[in-house]
């Protein structure tokens, strides 16, 4: 299925709409429970959403993608209209929620935000017991009756998942709760009033990594009940947690070329590889190859995938790309891909399974055939978990075997492990770099100054390996922070500033060249 790309004339959010296979319609039986169409929003005279096409199913969870200030909670919060509440701002265009207009005249706001709750980024419990937070909103529906409010808080706080936690003291100060019961109390609360839809604006980003593990659990197990709609700044939680159903990123608008196996390239002439203005977007086509010292482009891995998942497909790209070693090239069907990798063999092919057209088994055994592609890696990405189809695969030649769901990581280690065993077209040429006065080794994490070892943590080897791939171009400190911290909530443009400081401290002040309002650089 194509993508839908809808554009901006002007610096604000654009999206990009990647369905799953099974569209929305009536032989599916799972029709739009949101559609927007042509929407737009001002703040005053600026403009924020551009002609946003967008559905969503019910029973689903959607996942709005992309860094701090694109316009995602803008978005968020016009579903159930809370940027009401700010004066001068401006809608057009059309929203629905089951076929209402949530945008029309005789609307009861009240009744809309009933309908579509929201979770906040930070929890905010009220200053009353658990019992009472979680039956607030039904008391403001004029609810009375004990019984009726401790059946709805037993029900909502099951739902949420904390019921266990909290049954014993349910009289207790809310706030004496830890952070990752109070985001999941808010759940509760929101849920205790039976909505349509639950809005939630990045719910894990002030949480420690175990109650982040939980909220993702809840979000994947609420989906059978409700609609959901969640904001994140985290492409893997995205599809952690919104699995087959769609995602949407924040990207900047420019002219897309539409391609039919690469539908995230952006025309060679229009790509700038950075985005400067009031609001900073996450770039996720990939960068322009630079040129090295002696004007040599950078090899890189080129990984044909073979997926007819539209958003796993997008998930796999993305998180390749970002990685910076890899070039994918991403084929819908088998026998297409079977003709361009027999032509021009890639160094590594990720197989899925169950394409439409042809069986990846059927794939992998002609790829084993051909003499262009005897000896490229295989490897088979697969729902199916049972022995024999794991056998059979490895016997038509698959170097390994991973089955769905899996974990980015660990994907990108198998593959990079394949492709050094393998002598892949980027083993060498990716992994060092040599001027005659800095040696970098990224595979034995080295680094050398005029014959002289110097030390740099993680991070700092991973800035400088970023700058000196980039080739002489600038490097915003928002594609730092995008490649290095995927914007992590608690971390600031400011620690990247730090990070250079040390960069040259040990390396020497003409390592890193400062652009001014820009980025940082590595000279050439």
């Amino acid at each position: 299925m194509e993508a839908q790309i809808m554009t901006a004339p002007t610096p604000a959010l654009a999206i990009e709409t990647r369905t799953s296979p099974q569209p929305e319609t009536a032989a599916t039986g799972d029709p739009a429970l949101i559609e927007l169409r042509k929407f737009n929003f001002w703040y005053g005279a600026k403009q924020a959403l551009f002609d946003i096409d967008l559905k969503v199913r019910e029973r689903s969870v959607t996942a709005f993608i992309g860094p701090s200030g694109c316009g995602k909670s803008t978005l968020l919060r016009c579903l159930n209209r809370m940027n009401d509440l700010i004066d001068g701002v401006r809608v057009e265009g059309s929203l629905r929620v089951n076929g209402e207009d949530l945008y029309g005249s005789d609307v009861d706001v009240v009744d809309v935000r009933k309908r579509l709750g929201m979770v906040f980024q930070k929890s905010n419990p009220f200053p009353k017991s658990i019992f009472e937070n979680v039956v607030y909103g039904l008391r403001i529906q004029g609810e009375r009756n004990r019984t009726r409010l401790r059946d709805a808080c037993e029900v909502a706080l099951k739902g949420a998942a904390l019921w266990d936690e909290v049954k014993d003291r349910l009289d207790d100060s809310a706030l004496s709760l830890s952070g990752g019961q109070m985001q999941r109390l808010c759940i509760a609360r929101a849920l205790a009033v039976e909505p349509e839809v639950v809005l939630m604006d990045e719910p894990c980003s002030a949480l420690d990594p175990i109650a982040t593990a939980k909220i993702e659990e809840l979000i994947f197990s609420l989906k059978e009940r409700f609609t959901i709609v969640i904001v994140t700044h985290n492409m893997q939680q995205a599809a952690r947690v919104s699995g087959r159903d769609r995602l949407l990123h924040a990207r900047q608008a420019r002219r897309v070329r539409q391609d039919r196996r690469d539908l995230h390239a952006p025309e060679a002439e229009d790509d700038r590889g950075l985005h400067y203005g009031e609001v900073r977007l996450m770039a996720s086509a990939p960068e322009v190859k630079g040129t090295d010292s002696a004007g040599a482009t950078p090899a890189r891995w080129r990984i044909a995938l073979v997926e007819d998942d539209e958003d796993l497909a997008f998930t796999l790209l993305y998180s390749l790309r970002k990685d910076g070693r890899f070039d994918p090239v991403r084929y819908a069907g088998g026998l297409v891909a079977l003709d361009e990798m027999t032509e021009r063999p890639p160094d590594l092919v990720l197989l899925d399974l169950n394409l439409p057209d042809v069986d990846g088994l059927t794939i992998c055994r002609e790829l084993r055939r051909h003499e262009t592609t005897r000896r490229v890696p295989i490897l088979m990405l697969t729902a199916r978990a049972e022995e024999r189809d794991k056998l059979l695969g490895f016997d038509l030649g698959a170097d390994d075997y991973v089955t769905k769901p899996f974990s980015m990581k660990e994907l990108v280690a198998r593959i990079v492990a394949h492709l050094r065993r393998a002598g892949g077209a980027g083993a060498t040429a990716d992994d060092a770099f040599d001027d005659g006065r800095l040696r970098v080794d990224r595979s034995r994490h080295l680094v050398e100054r005029d014959g002289r070892a110097i030390h740099l943590t993680k991070k700092e080897f991973d800035l400088l390996w970023l700058l000196i791939k980039s080739g002489g171009r600038v490097v915003s400190r928002e594609t730092i922070l995008s490649r290095l911290w995927d914007y992590a909530a608690d971390v600031e443009t400011r620690t990247v500033d730090v990070h250079i400081r040390s960069l040259r401290k040990k390396i020497g002040d003409d390592v890193v060249e400062t652009v001014v309002g820009v980025g940082y650089r590595f000279p050439t």
